[in-house]
């Protein structure tokens, strides 16, 4: 099996306190538009909780026409939180398992340092 990984990183000019919850609690249709042969995240379905508890699910459906499901992993706020992708549809499915997710915050000069 073959594994890819990729990262990205940014600094925001809001405190910790703030930056953590707008980025955990956001509604991904709203976030991750296509990009490439990635598509978009168009709708969120059977969230259970309110996102913020590790365990807690919800199905994602993209702008192919197809879903996956995200299970929190890690949630230690203000620090870091991260999610596991499966059951992944579609073209998808056939060519990934699974896929790992973890964004970690830093205060940095009164800002954050988010890094994905």
């Amino acid at each position: 099996m073959r594994t890819r990984s990729a990262s990205a990183s940014g600094l925001v000019a809001i405190p910790i306190e703030r930056a953590f919850p707008n980025i955990t609690t956001h509604d991904p249709s709203r976030f991750y538009p296509k990009y490439g042969v990635l598509p978009a995240v168009v709708a969120v379905k059977d969230q259970t909780g309110a996102w913020d508890a590790v365990g807690q699910t919800r199905q994602l459906v993209l702008s192919d026409r197809s879903t996956v499901i995200e299970t929190l992993t890690v949630v230690n706020s203000p620090d870091v939180f991260g999610y596991r992708l499966t059951d992944f549809t579609g073209l998808f499915g056939t060519l990934v398992a699974w896929a790992e997710s973890e964004w970690r915050f830093q205060t940095v000069n009164g800002g954050t340092s988010i890094v994905w």
